[in-house]
């Protein structure tokens, strides 16, 4: 089994309002049922930095995240696909955790 988060980008046509709780609860299920969640949480505002201490404008903040336990590449994209982000049109990037 390998971990992957699911970084959920605040960029959905419909301005990124939040998500029907119904939604997040059925999807959370499933991901219960099929044994993988392994933690997540919403992330508030921030910026990015570099050594020359210049800030970055970060153009689709990323608003949350979720930790998988799946057996690959191809089940997180499953999963990602049934995300109420991802359903309303927004960004899912998917990243492994070495």
């Amino acid at each position: 089994m390998k971990e992957y988060l699911l970084f959920m980008h605040n960029d959905a046509p419909d301005g990124g309002k939040p998500r029907p709780q119904a939604e997040w609860t059925e999807y959370f299920d499933r991901l219960n049922a099929e044994h993988v969640f392994e933690g997540g949480s919403s992330i508030g505002g921030g910026l990015c930095v570099n050594i020359d201490g210049k800030s970055r404008t970060i153009t689709s903040p990323i608003y949350g995240y979720i930790r998988l336990r799946v057996r690959d590449l191809d089940q997180a994209r499953e999963l990602a696909a049934q995300n109420p982000v991802y359903k309303a049109g927004g960004t899912i990037e998917i990243r492994e955790l070495d």
